[in-house]
């Protein structure tokens, strides 16, 4: 799992303009932790940048009906 000073997985290949990988990685990341607000974000971005709207929506929705927590705080529970 990343710290909370780390990027999240798909943070370096988005940053990149690789948003396959990112998609990836950012899907990974919702399965491992469910109840991080961040991978939500970031998979609604990464979708948003392959124009997969309905996609973003959908994560961007899950993402705010969460709490802004720290990874370390979600890796507990």
């Amino acid at each position: 799992m990343a710290s909370s000073t780390t990027p999240p997985a798909g943070a370096p290949s988005s940053a990149q303009g690789r948003h396959r990988e990112a998609l990836q990685a950012f899907e990974k990341a919702t399965r491992l932790m469910p109840k991080y607000r961040s991978s939500w974000q970031n998979l609604a971005d990464t979708h948003r940048a392959l124009g997969q709207a309905t996609q973003a929506s959908r994560a961007a929705s899950r993402a705010q009906s969460l709490p802004s927590t720290p990874v370390s705080a979600v890796q507990r529970q």
